[in-house]
């Protein structure tokens, strides 16, 4: 103390960037530290009792991180700060977590799905200690880099701690599905262009977080999980303290995989296939038509509305199966459709009778089938739905839906496939299904026959 002021002293830190820079200021009490945890809790001294759940879960939510990515981040203390009221729901501020109240504090009877809200959101900030915080992106173009891999492994790195909460499946409905209804109206691509400060407000959406954690996941599958975790860490490695672009990313992949000679099947080039995804708005949708012993496969982008739109291309991985080999399960591509392929053709000499393309929805496309497999399909969903995996149950819901609804499909077809609802014990393809019901039964309102007819039938199935 010096002529009553005080001096605090406080070490130097690395780098941090410059817009998560952060203070604490506030008549705020610090929680009893679990040991050998590095984490504060500051909250109103009435509510220091409420913080345990928060305290006790965060230490292994840190050390999934840090066990994936292999390196150990640089904070010797990490401080959440429990705010009444704040504009969003939390923000990753270096080494200081600001939350609302209600993702920290918790009664003892408190209910299990809020302390499972808590956990996520206490595990995307964590997350971006490394995807944002200990790199970071260079310009808002590349905001992605830290929004789409925190959200990816807000899913990931949870799975590995609550492996019971099935957060892998829970990521499809919840984020994959959720790009998928957001971007079928091609807004901006995930590497976005920024130029003004109005362009930094509206990049701020589901694309670079949702649809650019669907896209790592996607190419998690294509690549397998170890060809996408090394050279993501020497990534992390390599740019510690550092600002980087989308280029910086996929050259480190592109070194690492010539130097174990690893390649994509059918020379695809990485960069061009990865970078056909993230540099363009929209998703295509594959049609898959069966004539004997052969599948042709066409595609083109996607839009619920009409559109002219006839240049964007991409690199399609191409996963199937059959009800005789029912293998949901291998989920790097045998095939690829390649940017401007007018039609690829797939042979299969089984006699099978019917066929689903893209195994538990890891590419970010949707799938159109001939008639007949639509009607084989609903056949084996009504029959035994389980021998289908329930991430494709979930998909043939959400695609026939949207293709009817982008007039690519009758409607008859997913109106009959959700028949098979009544037999659903799974919760999962639920989420699906109550969006896509909700949607019909709120745009037949307006005709008077048709609605009662349509609320009568989801009100059978619900």
């Amino acid at each position: 103390e010096y002529y009553g002021w005080w001096a605090d002293h406080f070490e130097t830190t690395p780098p941090i960037p410059t817009y998560l820079v952060g203070a604490l200021v506030g008549n705020f009490k610090k929680s009893s530290k679990i040991e050998g945890s590095l984490i504060d809790v500051y909250t109103y001294n009435d509510y220091l009792d409420q913080v345990l759940y928060a305290t006790e879960e965060t230490p292994m939510l840190f050390s999934s991180m840090e066990n994936y990515t292999e390196s150990q981040n640089d904070l010797k203390k990490m401080d959440f700060l429990s705010v009444p009221d704040f504009d969003g729901d939390g923000m990753e501020n270096w080494g200081i977590n600001a939350y609302r109240e209600k993702y920290v504090l918790f009664d003892d009877d408190a209910k299990m799905k809020f302390k499972e809200q808590s956990v996520m959101l206490i595990q995307k900030l964590s997350s971006h200690q490394w995807f944002g915080n200990m790199v970071t992106c260079a310009w808002w173009d590349y905001l992605w880099l830290n929004e789409g891999f925190a959200r990816y492994f807000q899913y990931y790195a949870t799975e590995m701690v609550k492996p019971d909460w099935r957060l892998n499946e829970l990521f499809v409905v919840e984020q994959h599905l959720t790009a998928m209804a957001f971007d079928q109206t091609p807004r901006h691509p995930i590497t976005a262009s920024v130029k003004t400060s109005d362009d930094i407000q509206n990049i701020l959406d589901v694309v670079v977080s949702n649809k650019a954690a669907a896209i790592l996941r996607m190419l998690q599958s294509v690549v397998s999980e170890f060809y996408f975790q090394e050279p993501l860490n020497l990534y992390l490695q390599k740019f510690k303290h550092g600002a980087v672009t989308s280029n910086d990313l996929w050259a480190v992949y592109e070194n690492y995989y010539f130097e174990v000679d690893y390649a994509l099947k059918e020379n695809v080039p990485f960069t061009n296939f990865i970078e056909s995804w993230t540099n363009q708005a929209g998703y295509p949708v594959v049609t898959v038509t069966k004539n004997q012993n052969t599948y042709t496969l066409t595609y083109k982008p996607f839009s619920v509305w009409p559109s002219s739109d006839s240049t964007s291309s991409w690199f399609i991985g191409i996963t199937y199966t059959n009800n005789l080999a029912r293998n949901f399960n291998d989920l790097q591509p045998i095939t690829w459709i390649k940017p401007y392929t007018t039609v690829k053709y797939v042979h299969d000499s089984s006699l099978s009778t019917w066929v689903i393309f893209n195994l538990q929805w890891t590419g970010f496309y949707r799938v159109n089938y001939d008639l007949n497999n639509w009607q084989q399909l609903i056949k084996q969903l009504n029959e035994s739905n389980t021998d289908i995996h329930v991430l494709n149950r979930v998909q043939l819901i959400d695609d026939s839906f949207n293709l009817a609804r982008a007039g690519m499909l009758p409607y008859s077809v997913p109106l009959n496939l959700s028949t098979y609802l009544t037999k659903e014990d799974d919760e999962i393809p639920w989420y699906a299904a109550t969006e896509c019901l909700s949607y019909v039964v709120e745009r037949m309102r307006r005709s008077a026959e048709g609605y009662d007819y349509i609320r009568v039938g989801v009100k059978k199935i619900t």
